[in-house]
């Protein structure tokens, strides 16, 4: 069993707080059995809607977050691509989250569905059957209703 590693951002208004904790799990899965390693023991794969939660992966943690799943994924198909987070109820935002350049792309041979941390600065998007860490998402979203 591996063990993970924990990192949590907050983040505060004036009428609400809401805390979001983060685990690095380094064992490599694919997307898709990352996502169920997540849902089992923690929420989902990690969603991390802007810079004030990317940063939370990188500066508060000992461990290196590159080439890291997250759960950003999108739906089968080059046209009309949209992205979106595995966990409902939050939007992908473009702006709030860079693309590495030129990203995201396809290979010619496959479509790249799933989304990686690339840098602190950067996303990428790769094939859903490569192995990779993983980040894990546990916290509280007052937005959805389970």
């Amino acid at each position: 069993m591996c063990q993970p590693l924990w990192l949590v951002s907050c983040q505060c208004s004036l009428f609400s707080c809401q805390r979001y904790k983060y685990y690095f799990i380094k064992e490599p899965k694919t997307w898709d059995e990352a996502q169920s390693y997540c849902r089992e023991g923690y929420k989902d794969l990690a969603t991390v809607p802007d810079v004030t939660y990317r940063e939370t992966l990188y500066i508060d943690s000992t461990e290196n977050q590159a080439n890291a799943w997250i759960g950003l994924y999108s739906i089968s198909g080059r046209e009309n691509r949209m992205w979106h987070w595995s966990l409902p109820g939050v939007e992908f935002h473009d702006k709030e989250m860079k693309w590495k350049v030129g990203e995201p792309n396809d290979k010619p041979e496959h479509l790249e569905n799933c989304g990686r941390i690339k840098s602190p600065d950067e996303l990428v998007d790769v094939g859903c059957s490569n192995n990779h860490a993983f980040v894990c998402y546990n916290g509280e979203n007052k937005a959805i209703i389970n």
